[in-house]
């Protein structure tokens, strides 16, 4: 049975959080979930309670507190049930078999459900083609809750796979922008793998993201993350853009935060500049230059 007809679980959303001091209560077809207290009790609790129509496992918590006493209702993904010895393993193909129509479906909550269990699956058992296609979802928000998934995963191989999807293929880039300032989010998950994440476009042409990237980079990690890789590409971008003036001011101030960070960037743009720059478009770069100069002393 898919979630979607389940009589319980398509009235339930996937997280609800309630605070029974404030005299709140769990939606109705939460009470008929088989194991589910009648009322919450005074302790912190966590408990596993099943679907009778569909076996779906959700996660029941209390959380007493002094001002609040919260109660807690999360449906499990499949892998999540699969970890804690509540399905099989025929169950668990089952369920993620099940789950690709609902990313189309009706309901928003099921659809981000789907979402994030099709991401831990693919990300758990390594199938690249299938997340790729998740990521590029027609709908943005799922491409979004696919991204947020890969991010949560911080031993993930598809962080270089991620990047490609976000800056290469136009046909998504009326999400990227939700997609990237997720990705800007996770300061962590950067610092992780900054280097790794430059090198990933280090040699594509530059465009908007690209930049946006590298700025964000050099504005609060420039000391923890290289990006000299991308130098070359940020200088050939600055002679080659037409029309993007303020696309070209974000690329220029991030090669002046780079070779003011340390004398060895600052030497490293000057030869650069030496091999690559024309004398015809030399004022292009002119106070990029002066920076580096001013950083080696001279």
């Amino acid at each position: 049975m898919l979630l979607s007809t389940c009589k319980v679980c398509s009235r339930l959303p996937s997280t609800v959080w309630i605070n029974r001091q404030s005299e709140e209560d769990l939606p109705g077809p939460a009470y008929r979930l088989e194991g589910i207290p009648a009322e919450p009790p005074d302790d912190a609790i966590a408990l596993h309670l099943r679907c009778p129509e569909c076996g779906i496992y959700y996660r029941y918590e209390v959380s007493p507190g002094c001002l609040s006493h919260d109660v807690g209702l999360i449906r499990l993904l499949p892998g999540e049930m699969r970890a804690e010895g509540l399905i099989w393993k025929w169950r668990y193909n089952r369920l993620i078999r099940d789950l690709p129509p609902l990313l189309d479906g009706e309901s928003t909550d099921l659809s981000l459900y789907a979402a994030r269990a099709l991401a831990r699956h693919y990300l758990d058992n390594d199938l690249r083609e299938g997340l790729e296609q998740l990521c590029r979802h027609p709908n943005w928000a799922i491409r979004r809750q696919a991204v947020l998934e890969v991010g949560e995963d911080e031993m993930t191989p598809h962080i270089a796979l991620v990047i490609e999807l976000l800056f290469d293929h136009a046909q998504v880039a009326d999400a990227a922008k939700v997609n990237f300032r997720v990705f800007q989010e996770k300061s962590p998950l950067i610092l992780k793998y900054g280097e790794r994440l430059v090198g990933a476009f280090a040699d594509r042409q530059m465009s908007y993201y690209p930049v946006i990237f590298l700025k964000h980079i050099t504005q609060f990690f420039i000391e923890l993350v290289d990006i000299t890789p991308c130098v070359s590409p940020l200088m050939r971008f600055l002679m080659e853009a037409v029309g993007e003036e303020s696309l070209c001011e974000e690329a220029r101030h991030s090669l002046i935060r780079y070779v003011r960070a340390s004398p060895a960037n600052a030497q490293f743009f000057l030869k650069t500049f030496e091999e690559i720059v024309p004398p015809d478009v030399a004022a292009t770069l002119a106070d990029v230059r002066a920076a580096a100069q001013i950083s080696l002393g001279r």
